[in-house]
């Protein structure tokens, strides 16, 4: 094994225990919520031709979110 064949496995390695990693950091309870959440902004994001998400975008968002909800009602939205 060549050092580039080293170095591009030890980036797959890293790659994979961090998705890893990141799958297991949320609460099992929140989990199903927060991918609600998250895909209801992707939803928005593509409805709106929105490249990426930014300060920006998710400003905006959240304008029109707060124009559907309550304070109290949205607080338990989007956390």
């Amino acid at each position: 094994m060549n050092e580039d064949d080293c170095a591009a496995n030890c980036v797959t390695s890293i790659e994979e225990q961090a998705k890893k990693i990141t799958l297991n950091l949320l609460p099992a309870k929140s989990r199903a919520l927060y991918e609600k959440t998250y895909n209801e902004f992707v939803k928005w994001c593509k409805d709106n031709n929105i490249q990426a998400a930014t300060e920006d975008s998710m400003l905006v968002y959240f304008d029109e979110l707060c124009k559907v909800y309550k304070p109290s009602s949205l607080w338990s939205t989007i956390v």
